[in-house]
This record gives C-alpha cells, structure tokens and sequence, in this order.
C-alpha cells in the first residue's frame, strides 16, 4: 500500500473522526460500545503504514508527515481504547463539551462520591483500598453500561451527566492505586 503523505491528506485524516482514522469503513456509526481487540489490531496496522522507523530512505517532507499521522493515530487510538475518554470524545462530536469545571449535579451521587473518598483517606491497610477499588470497579462498569445505553438512545445529556460520573469513579481508582497510609488523598476533576 503506498504511503500518501501530502499535506492535503494529513489534514484530511486529522479533521477525520478517530473511529475512522483507526476503523476505517467499519465505524460509520462511532458507537461507543467498541472491540477493543479489532481497535488494537486496527491501530497496529496503521502504524505500520505511518510509524516513523517504516519511513527510511522517504524525503524529508514524506517523515515529517508519517510523523505527524503516526501522533495523530496514537492519539486517536488512546482516546477510543479508554471509556472515559472515548464518552468525552462522543460527546465532543456531538456538539457537547464537558469542562473541568462541570461537577456532579446529583446530590446522592456527590455524597456517595465524597463518602468512598473519606473511606480512601481512613484506610489502614492495603486490603481496605483493595475492597474500596473493588466496589469502585462495579461502579465504574456500572456506569460504563449506563453511558452505553445513554448513547444508543442518542440521550446525550443523560450521557454527560454519566460521564461526569465516570470521570470521578476514575480519578478515585486513580487516587486509590497512588494510595499511601496518612497521605492526602487527592482527587482531580
């Protein structure tokens, strides 16, 4: 298959939705419910085409924009493999920005959130944050499930507000793999 490396066509596959930058025709409907094996054997062969070390004996311009295509499917891979920001990403193509400062708008859900932090913090013992990382991975596929759904009923606000959700669920298991006894627990938004 032969290299296309002009200008044109690195600025046609970066305006390009990142499902069809890896999946190509198969992903015309950019469902959020993806095979993350096809995704990863998708991106594999598209770094063959594009990855920097298969540009040997190209000119200048030709690695240059092998370079630049090869960032953008890295990018593009890393944004579809992860449910988090793949919702995000969804979103974004429909017309919807979820900010830093977009929080939590459900009060039962903000308590829930605050109590699983205070129970992070309290923890003694590496088996307490794996019991908590354990409830928070239910939630967290819970929630994953409910962002599908909202997806496939194209009801986007619903999907905001759960990828809301999701985000905090995500940065607690974060916080809770970087867990040390009597540190701070921290949790970005």
């Amino acid at each position: 298959m032969k290299l296309h490396t002009s200008r044109y066509i690195y600025k046609t596959l970066a305006q390009s939705p990142y499902y069809n930058l890896i999946l190509g025709d198969i992903a015309l409907n950019h469902n959020y419910d993806i095979n993350t094996l096809q995704l990863k054997k998708h991106f594999l062969n598209k770094q063959k085409l594009y990855h920097p070390d298969a540009q040997t004996g190209k000119s200048d311009e030709e690695a240059a924009h092998a370079l630049q295509t090869s960032s953008l499917v890295n990018k593009a891979y890393e944004t579809l493999l992860h449910p988090l920001s793949r919702a995000v990403y969804i979103l974004e193509l429909n017309g919807i920005e979820i900010g830093e400062a977009d929080s939590v708008e459900d009060p039962d859900l903000l308590m829930e959130i605050l109590d699983l932090r205070e129970q992070l913090e309290e923890a003694t013992s590496e088996d307490q944050v794996q019991s908590l990382r354990e409830t928070n991975k239910e939630a967290i596929n819970s929630t994953i499930n409910d962002v599908s759904a909202a997806f496939q009923n194209e009801n986007y606000e619903d999907a905001k507000n759960l990828t809301i959700k999701l985000r905090y669920l995500t940065n607690l298991d974060t916080a809770a793999k970087d867990w040390q006894p009597g540190a701070p627990v921290i949790l970005q938004h």
